[in-house]
C-alpha cells in the first residue's frame, strides 16, 4: 500500500496537474472500502476528493461495513442520507450480518419483480428498452441472476450500450454491490 500511498503524496504541483475527482477516485474508494481498509480510504479522500465531490455510492458501502460515524463525517455535507441507511449501518456494527454477495432474492424481491414485469408488459414495445434497463438493474440488485438473463434477450445487441453494458452492469452489481466498475 506504500505504492498506492506514493500516488497522493506527490508535491503539490504534480498532484494538483494529476488529481482524481470523484468520479475518477470511486472505483479506488469503493475497493479499499470493500476491503476494510478504511484508514487508507480516508487518507486517500481527504489527498485526492474535495468534499462536495465524494461518491453517492459510498453510502451503501459504509452502511455494509458498519460505520454510521464515517456516514456522518465523510458523506453528510455531500449527499442526503435517509435515516434507514444510519440504522442499516449501527445494526451492522452492533453485530447484524452484511450483505451476501451476489445476494439471494427474498420473497418480496421476486413480488416486486413480477410486478414490475407485468408493468413492463403494458408498455408498447417501442418504448420499452429503457424500462427493460431498470428492471435488470432491480434483479441484479437482489440477486435474481435467472431475471436478468432472461431480461437481457430484449435489449438490442447491435452495440455496447445496450445489452453487453447492460449484462457487464448487473454482474458487477450482484458480486460486488456497486454500479461503479473499475477502471
Amino acid at each position: 500500500m506504500d505504492e498506492a500511498r506514493s500516488l497522493w503524496t506527490l508535491p503539490d504541483e504534480d498532484r494538483r496537474l494529476n488529481r482524481p475527482n470523484g468520479l475518477y477516485a470511486e472505483p479506488w474508494l469503493l475497493y479499499l472500502l470493500s476491503t476494510d481498509r478504511v484508514d487508507l480510504a480516508g487518507e486517500f479522500m481527504e489527498a485526492c476528493v474535495p468534499p462536495g465531490d465524494r461518491p453517492l455510492s459510498m453510502i451503501n458501502a459504509l452502511v455494509e461495513l458498519g460505520r454510521p460515524d464515517l456516514l456522518r463525517s465523510w458523506l453528510d455535507d455531500s449527499w442526503y442520507i435517509v435515516g434507514k441507511k444510519y440504522e442499516r449501518a449501527r445494526a451492522v456494527a452492533d453485530g447484524a450480518p452484511r450483505r451476501a454477495l451476489p445476494p439471494t432474492p427474498t420473497e418480496e424481491d421476486v413480488a416486486a419483480l413480477a410486478e414490475a414485469h407485468a408493468k413492463l408488459l403494458r408498455t408498447p414495445r417501442a418504448k420499452r428498452e429503457r424500462p427493460t434497463e431498470k428492471l435488470i438493474e432491480q434483479a441484479a440488485n437482489c440477486g435474481h441472476l435467472s431475471a436478468v438473463v432472461e431480461l437481457l434477450g430484449n435489449l438490442p445487441d447491435h452495440d455496447f450500450n445496450d445489452r453487453p453494458k447492460a449484462a457487464f452492469s448487473a454482474l458487477w452489481r450482484a458480486t460486488t454491490g456497486h454500479y461503479c466498475a473499475p477502471w
